[in-house]
């Protein structure tokens, strides 16, 4: 799979393989928050056998942008591939826009998809994720300011901006 590489201006530059990347790239994610009418969050697990933060909880779907592909396409294909919900371009609400550094860096589109989805027509991809739950945001907050160690690194940041957008009228 080739990523692509950007610029400190988010500009695309270039494409590597995953394993050729340096650690001075910085590549491009997009991310989501699943929610549902009832203001509940899907949270994801990943997979335990994942080299970053193996286990640790986090957002409700997140991907590599890859090349020829857009934030936005990369995430559509990621909510059906990694938890097998259908969205459409018209379902993403763009969230955030940020450059991120953790075990590498790159920069991060985040997006509230509102979808009301029964846990029993989730199907996850095993080697992405271990569970999926619906959480209601200020659980979620609670459990976040409790236990920050079973999420992952950039998790709180994503979770005050999904707190700032529900909590708009």
């Amino acid at each position: 799979m080739r990523i692509v590489v950007v610029n400190e201006n988010d500009e695309i530059i270039g494409a590597k393989e995953r394993d050729d990347k340096h650690q001075h790239d910085i590549t491009r994610s997009a991310g989501a928050w699943v929610l549902n009418d009832n203001k509940e969050v899907l949270i994801a697990q990943r997979a335990v056998t994942k080299v970053h933060s193996p286990g640790k909880w986090g957002i409700s779907c997140a991907g590599s942008v890859e090349e020829g592909d857009t934030y936005e396409s990369c995430l559509l294909k990621e909510l059906k591939e990694e938890l097998g919900i259908e969205a459409g371009l018209s379902d993403l609400l763009p969230l955030s826009h940020t450059l991120k550094t953790t075990s590498h860096r790159y920069f991060c589109q985040m997006f509230v998809v509102r979808k009301n989805v029964p846990l029993s027509d989730i199907v996850v991809q095993r080697d992405e994720v271990e569970a999926v739950q619906w959480i209601a945001v200020p659980a979620l907050s609670a459990w976040f300011a409790e236990k920050p160690s079973d999420f992952t690194a950039s998790f709180g940041g994503d979770l005050k901006n999904l707190e700032e957008f529900v909590a708009k009228p």
